[in-house]
């Protein structure tokens, strides 16, 4: 009662879905989740459940990570060592922020943002927005038209499904303006690209570190750059000059940001030196947990939340099995990395593009036998009008009704000389899931795609 609302709804809610029922329901014996609930049980508070990272790919991505968030409040784990910690602020340690660099920037008319977030969509974050929401505001040009797109640090070509809809939605712009540090999908596609210095070639502004010990950071260039490329705040602060808006960057060096950005702060930008960051507590700061308060209108953990429920968002949605494939060589579509992979830029680097090689189709041992397929066969992949050729990897370590392909490949950019045609796209097969999403949380429904499978020889 002193932190969560809601229990005994949730108690009734929980009722039918037992040991017994989750068996029947993913295939794992009650017995053994049984005994992982008790050692759960044993070594709480000192467990977490992780939020979920990349979690956000099915049409109940929401609900399961909520209740992954209320199994960490049942457990008592939230600001306990070895638990779920509240990430510390400068504030918490008694200092002043980093100033933004739009601090002094004169706030926008203000208006509706073109992907409805905080008005038509009054649960989604209206700082962060929601990406596919302003395809469909491209698109339709309402509520209002959107002529420009300023694409910097990410590639959606590649990052959403269906790249064939979004070139078609994105020719609608007047103007599509790229800065990147190689010639990636979104960047071979624009009209205009502003090459960036890669990460070891630039100075960049300073960063707030969150976490027990609080603090700023600081990444200094290592070497000078290669070709001719500029950081991205002398991009940005160039262009701010050239459109007659200079005197909201009136900065001629990376120092004079570092010190705008430090004005408020007793911090010294000779204080980084020493080892790159600046910490602003001796030890780790925790939080009076008889004294927590949580972001919503009682203050407390709320398992059932009237905003919400008046939004036509249930707190508690029932669980509902998942579209099982047809069957006859269809499967679940999934996708993934390798450990040495980030995103789908770094297939085309010198080193990792001979460790990455090509990706190929994860498929299980029994259903590849049924289908006559032998590891390393070549295979062919469909989907409506979608076809592509992939090498199989038979395995057991895969479900049966689901195949998996590592993300990034198939790439059709002449420029990557070194990942240009290896391997199979992904998202190529992803048809209409640029519109489907998870109305609660917001992610796109990247896998609940079906693909099938045959054997070409």
């Amino acid at each position: 009662k002193k932190w969560v609302t809601g229990l005994p709804k949730l108690k009734t809610f929980v009722k039918p879905y037992t040991p017994e029922w989750a068996e029947k329901e993913t295939g794992i014996p009650a017995e053994e989740i049984i005994a992982f609930c008790n050692e759960l049980n044993n070594d709480r508070p000192s467990v977490i459940f992780h939020p979920g990272w990349m979690l956000a790919r099915y049409r109940d991505s929401f609900y399961a990570s909520r209740m992954i968030h209320i199994l960490n409040a049942l457990m008592g784990s939230i600001e306990m060592q070895g638990g779920l910690i509240y990430p510390k602020t400068p504030k918490d340690a008694g200092s002043a922020g980093l100033k933004s660099l739009g601090a002094d920037i004169p706030a926008p008319e203000e208006k509706e943002r073109a992907d409805g977030c905080g008005t038509r969509y009054p649960q989604f974050d209206k700082g962060a927005g929601m990406l596919q929401l302003a395809y469909e505001a491209i698109d339709t040009g309402k509520p209002y038209p959107v002529k420009a797109y300023f694409v910097h640090r990410h590639n959606p070509i590649i990052a959403l499904p269906d790249p064939e809809e979004q070139k078609r939605i994105l020719n609608k712009l007047d103007l599509l303006v790229v800065t990147d540090i190689y010639f990636s999908e979104i960047a071979w596609f624009a009209d205009v690209i502003l090459p960036e210095s890669t990460y070891i070639e630039r100075d960049s502004i300073l960063r707030t570190e969150k976490g027990p010990k609080p603090g700023f950071g600081r990444r200094q260039k290592c070497v000078e750059p290669m070709h001719d490329t500029k950081a991205g705040w002398e991009i940005y602060t160039e262009l701010a000059k050239r459109m007659g808006k200079g005197e909201y960057f009136p900065y001629e060096s990376i120092e004079d940001i570092w010190k705008y950005q430090l004005q408020d702060t007793k911090v010294k930008v000779e204080d980084f030196d020493e080892k790159g960051f600046v910490k602003l507590c001796k030890d780790p700061i925790t939080y009076d947990r008889n004294k927590l308060k949580f972001g919503t209108e009682s203050g407390k953990i709320e398992i059932v939340n009237k905003k919400w429920d008046g939004m036509g968002i249930p707190s508690l949605q029932p669980y509902e099995p998942p579209v099982e494939p047809s069957g006859n060589g269809e499967y679940r579509l999934i996708f993934g990395r390798s450990g040495y992979q980030a995103h789908g830029m770094h297939h085309n680097n010198p080193i990792l593009s001979q460790l990455l090689g090509s990706n190929n189709l994860w498929i299980n041992a029994d259903e590849a036998a049924k289908l006559g397929i032998k590891d390393g066969d070549e295979v062919e992949v469909n989907a409506g009008d979608t076809k592509g050729t992939i090498q199989a990897k038979v395995t057991d370590f895969i479900h049966p009704q689901a195949v998996f392909m590592l993300h990034g490949f198939g790439k059709d950019v002449p420029a990557q000389e070194r990942a240009f045609g290896k391997g199979l796209a992904d998202h190529i097969f992803m048809k209409g899931k640029l519109k489907e999403w998870d109305k609660a949380g917001g992610g796109l429904n990247l896998m609940e795609s079906f693909v099938t499978v045959k054997a070409l020889s």
